[in-house]
């Protein structure tokens, strides 16, 4: 099985390269669904697709299910080599859902914070 996708891989990419050239972004759901609690079965995941072509993707925990208190995130995917314009509009968007009012189901302390010895990210 994986011979046989490896070998489609060239393919895939002129495809999706073929849609980069009239988009600068796409927006997928991260999973098929709200995150599963531990113990739960996960949906099959259908966003390995972007890993295996190479695409930078970026996941933001935008939306959140009130009845089971967890993420449900928005997936962006960018062409090639365009992982800072990722950056930079993944920060657009949460932005405008700040400033929409959005992500108002997200429980109190969430996102947890940080460790005292991680090191914050320098772009």
């Amino acid at each position: 099985f994986f011979m046989a996708a490896i070998k489609k891989q060239p393919d895939y990419r002129v495809r999706y390269n073929a849609i980069f050239e009239h988009y600068h972004f796409l927006l997928t759901s991260t999973t098929a669904s709200v995150a599963p609690k531990v113990g739960e079965r996960e949906r099959n995941d259908t966003c390995l697709i972007w890993t295996f072509l190479g695409y930078p993707v970026l996941s933001i925990p935008l939306f959140w299910s009130k009845e089971h208190g967890l993420p449900h995130g928005l997936q962006i995917v960018a062409p090639k080599f365009c992982d800072f314009s990722l950056f930079d509009f993944g920060q657009s968007i949460i932005n405008k859902c700040k400033s929409q009012g959005a992500n108002q189901a997200r429980p109190d302390g969430w996102p947890p914070s940080t460790p005292s010895n991680a090191s914050p990210l320098r772009v």
